[in-house]
């Protein structure tokens, strides 16, 4: 109860913040360009890590993953498919790529199984160059329609306006997180987490490891192409390139710099990385420089992430508190 209570309180906070912050912070066109991939990407930070935070697996295949769903709504909608049945065809064919590959690479441990997904990632993205037919090869895939636009009686909200693609994206981030909190929290997320921190006792205890990694990597699969299909949808354009291995590149960044196996850590990381090259523009020659120290200094001194770091901070201002509340008890009344 306390723990649904807890998720119930983080979403309606990170509601209130949602609402608040466009308003605050962005200004103009290219800022609220910003905020839309910053979560559209965070939703891929927060699939990554459903298996690299609380299964233990280091994936590089998030890119491709993110790359099946961004090439079959691309594919679909172009054709005249609705929207919501091309991101359901995305995540069935993400579930089933990732079941497979799941079966060759999951008895791997460690920096092989990494490499075996970087390489699928490569072999993923020599098949949409190479296979014309269906994919349009290095063109790419173009004017990609947006969702069709949703009525409530005399309202009709397109999504081609900010507000109403801004509001979907939150709802979608939001869900990922839920959706991360309550496969944790269930039975299998027990089982989860114990083959994460001990695989051999997992099987003294009878977890059926395989099975387990393979649900684990179909799910988050399906959750990449998600965002994948609102990439798509929203650029209104796709190319092998958007999925690369730099794509699960960067997912690992969001999830190391916000914090692993944490609720809003992988949101965290991705506004952090994804928003401060633009603050740090004033800089000129040295932003990258800046950035690359700054993310070090994150690593190094915060190993729990920016999650785990604010944590700390809250911690240590709660011990503060105590102790002072303590003290003004026990000082001694004077006349």
């Amino acid at each position: 109860m306390k723990a649904r209570l807890g998720v119930a309180l983080q979403l309606a906070t990170a509601a209130a913040l949602a609402v608040g912050l466009p308003a605050l912070l962005v200004h103009g066109d290219y800022g609220r360009h910003l905020l839309i991939l910053t979560l559209i990407l965070g939703a891929l930070a927060v699939s990554l890590n459903l298996v690299m935070g609380y299964a233990g697996l280091v994936s590089v295949a998030h890119g491709a993953f993110f790359g099946i769903g961004a090439y079959t709504t691309a594919l679909m909608t172009v054709n005249g498919y609705p929207f919501i049945v091309s991101v359901i065809a995305g995540m069935l064919l993400a579930a089933l790529t990732g079941t497979l590959l799941g079966v060759a690479t999951l008895r791997l441990r460690g920096h092989y199984f990494a490499v075996a997904t970087l390489a699928f990632t490569m072999v993923a993205v020599i098949i949409l160059e190479r296979w014309e037919e269906v994919t349009r090869g290095a063109r790419g895939v173009a004017n990609i329609p947006r969702p069709t636009p949703v009525s409530f009686g005399s309202v009709t909200l397109s999504f081609a306006d900010f507000w109403p693609m801004y509001v979907l994206l939150m709802c979608v981030v939001c869900l990922f997180v839920l959706v991360v909190h309550l496969v944790v929290h269930s039975p299998f997320g027990k089982s989860l987490l114990c083959i994460q921190r001990n695989e051999l006792l997992g099987k003294v205890y009878g977890v059926n490891v395989m099975w387990v990694k393979l649900r684990v990597l179909a799910l988050s699969a399906a959750m990449a192409s998600v965002s994948g299909s609102l990439y798509a949808s929203y650029i209104a354009y796709v190319s092998p390139n958007d999925a690369n291995f730099m794509r699960s590149f960067e997912a690992i960044m969001y999830v190391v710099v916000g914090g692993t196996g944490t609720n809003w850590g992988p949101l965290l990381g991705t506004v952090f990385v994804h928003i401060l090259p633009e603050l740090l523009r004033g800089f000129d020659n040295f932003r990258l420089l800046i950035l690359g120290g700054i993310l070090v200094a994150v690593v190094r001194f915060y190993p729990a992430g920016l999650a785990g770091g604010i944590a700390e901070i809250v911690k240590f201002a709660t011990r503060l508190r105590r102790l002072s509340s303590r003290f003004q008890r026990t000082k001694p009344v004077t006349d």
